[in-house]
């Protein structure tokens, strides 16, 4: 019994599928978007070939939506603006000021015991100001 039950089924449903399909057929001119449209609105199409086309053609009939610059080509840069907007209120803009101060070099890797001891009285005598290189601080 259950046997006959499927197959009365199976020939049921394979006929509404041959009956429910049709040709669509483009004329002249028509572009695959009008195809998809056609498929996607004809009820005699299957569902899931439906949504295919329905998905397909979606691109092409609404437009996505997306954030878009828009610059101009003037010589209003970030820094000019900055420059502007100080004086315009008024106010001193607060700069760090730096004094040098005298700096003996460091030892070499590979320097002797005699080496490191001369490098060592030079930056005693670069205390004394006695030294040629000088370094940057901030008060």
């Amino acid at each position: 019994m259950n046997r006959e039950v499927l197959d009365t089924v199976d020939a049921v449903l394979s006929r509404m599928e041959e009956g429910e399909t049709e040709l669509i057929a483009l004329a002249a001119g028509e572009t695959s978007l009008h195809f998809l449209q056609r498929v996607y609105r004809s009820v005699r199409q299957p569902m899931s070939r439906r949504l295919r086309a329905a998905i397909e053609a979606l691109p092409f009939e609404q437009p996505k939506l997306s954030a878009v610059a828009m610059g101009y080509m003037t010589a209003d840069d970030f820094a000019s603006r900055l420059e502007r907007a100080i004086l315009r209120s008024g106010k001193s803009v607060k700069q760090i000021e730096a004094t040098c101060e005298e700096v003996a070099p460091a030892p070499a890797a590979g320097a002797t015991l005699g080496q490191s001891l001369a490098i060592m009285q030079g930056i005693s005598r670069a205390s004394a100001g006695a030294s040629p290189i000088k370094r940057r601080s901030i008060p």
